[in-house]
């Protein structure tokens, strides 16, 4: 019989994690699972879903196979039970480096969940797909966002971050939109310069560098991450002749426009007649690139 505190020991090592280590990466987020093409035969349509939380997996296409991490490498490996036990035991149960910013590795304790943000380089595939369908090519995204990972009440979260002034991150997702830590304005700074670019949201920000083929700014930056950060702009855009303004085209992005101009004094310019027709930059930048395909 195996010693029953192995057999725990090695049921704590994480199906993604496991998966990881043997190349296989997730192509997508649906609720709280993820959905990997499967690696048990060749498919066209990812059905392979995996719950980090209880780290059960199941093959939609065939329904023997789901259930735990020894049933899963039982599947992959052509072994019988002790086997898969000996061979996640080998398993160093450390979330593979390459991957290791997507997950929480399924051996941390509830106490440690209960608030955690972690913050890293983007890499997760499911992030950098949906900023890639955002418009946003991969070396932008790398070089302007990051990846956060919050988990709160024992759930964790994954968003891309674009980073404020303050410390904190705008944060979002295909399915959420909010704020990890203070909310605040980001600033690119000129010295110098006579003229400031005003952008609602990040990648309101990113795809007017894509529109116009740029790397970095050739002129100074303030992107709001929420129109509520209206006044802690002010004082900054004081010092500007001319504050151009790309803004939201609905009734946030022109409240925000109308009370810079008439509340606050600014020397603004209304720019976001370039995507007339459209609700912000992004969303115009998406439609010219479905263009040129």
């Amino acid at each position: 019989m195996i010693n029953p505190e192995l057999v725990q020991q090695a049921q704590a090592v994480s199906i993604v994690d496991y998966l990881a280590s043997r190349g296989i990466e997730p192509v997508k987020a649906v609720g709280k699972e993820l959905v990997y093409f499967s690696p048990l035969r060749e498919e066209k349509n990812p059905s392979f879903f995996v719950n980090p939380t209880k780290n059960k997996f199941h093959d939609h296409t065939n329904e023997d196979h789901k259930g735990n991490v020894f049933r899963l490498v039982q599947l992959l490996e052509q072994c019988n039970f002790p086997q898969a036990v000996a061979k996640l035991l080998e398993f160093d149960g450390e979330p593979v480096k390459e991957y290791a910013h997507l997950f929480l590795s399924a051996t941390e304790t509830k106490a440690q969940l209960k608030q955690q943000t972690i913050i890293t380089p983007l890499r997760n595939p499911v992030l950098l797909n949906y900023v890639r369908e955002r418009g946003i090519p991969h070396s932008m995204a790398t070089k302007y966002l990051q990846e956060v990972m919050t988990t709160r009440n024992d759930r964790s979260y994954f968003t891309v971050g674009f980073a404020n002034d303050s410390g904190g991150f705008a944060i979002r997702n295909k399915y959420f939109k909010g704020c990890e830590g203070a909310s605040d304005i980001t600033t690119f700074d000129l010295p110098g310069r006579k003229t400031v670019l005003v952008f609602e949201g990040c990648f309101d920000f990113l795809s007017a560098m894509v529109y116009r083929q740029l790397q970095a700014p050739n002129l100074p930056v303030v992107v709001l991450n929420s129109t509520s950060n209206r006044k802690k702009a002010v004082e900054y855009l004081k010092q500007f002749e001319e504050v151009k303004c790309f803004l939201d085209r609905d009734k946030p992005g022109m409240d925000c426009f109308r009370l810079m101009l008439e509340r606050d004094g600014l020397p603004v310019k209304d720019c976001s007649t370039l995507y007339e027709g459209f609700k912000d930059f992004n969303e115009f930048l998406m439609k010219v690139a479905q263009n040129n395909d």
